[in-house]
């Protein structure tokens, strides 16, 4: 009696595991229609927001005093993350002349939804983490840091 194999969900959506392509290499969760729904009602709310809030620029280090600044990389804790990116592209993406962001997010499932956030906001998602797809995630950083890209 033979076994039949289970056939793959249709419409880009994943099963309990991660793919893995032929080579070995880990593909993130792709984030799901809802998730995306709710990326950008979050964006929509953090703009919101952020328009009725009064705040001052502090640059105690002086990085930006002399002309332009070049690629930096920005570390931001997770309850910060939403206005931090308001900060960045109110203030230190006018004071620099690089070519935008790039954030490294996890490549499971709840980084599929942060990933979609950051992409309203501008920000290229660099999927990885210390248990999945994190040396590649790391090159992607790298290539992103030499074409002069800010990291988060």
């Amino acid at each position: 009696m033979a076994v039949s194999e289970p056939k793959p969900r249709v419409g880009g959506q994943q099963g309990a595991t991660q793919k893995r392509r032929s080579s070995g290499v880990v593909v993130p969760y792709a984030p799901h229609w809802h998730q995306r729904l709710g990326a950008w009602l979050v964006f929509a709310l953090v703009r919101a927001v952020s328009a009725s809030l009064r705040y001052r620029w502090i640059d105690r280090s002086g990085y930006f005093d002399d002309g332009p600044a070049g690629p930096a990389i920005y570390c931001v804790w997770h309850n910060r993350l939403a206005l931090g990116l308001i900060e960045y592209y109110g203030y230190a993406k006018k004071h620099s002349q690089t070519s935008g962001m790039a954030a490294l997010v996890s490549a499971s499932e709840d980084g599929g939804f942060l990933a979609s956030i950051l992409e309203c906001f501008g920000v290229q998602p660099v999927r990885g983490s210390s248990s999945r797809r994190g040396a590649q995630a790391l090159l992607e950083l790298t290539s992103k840091a030499e074409s002069g890209c800010d990291l988060a």
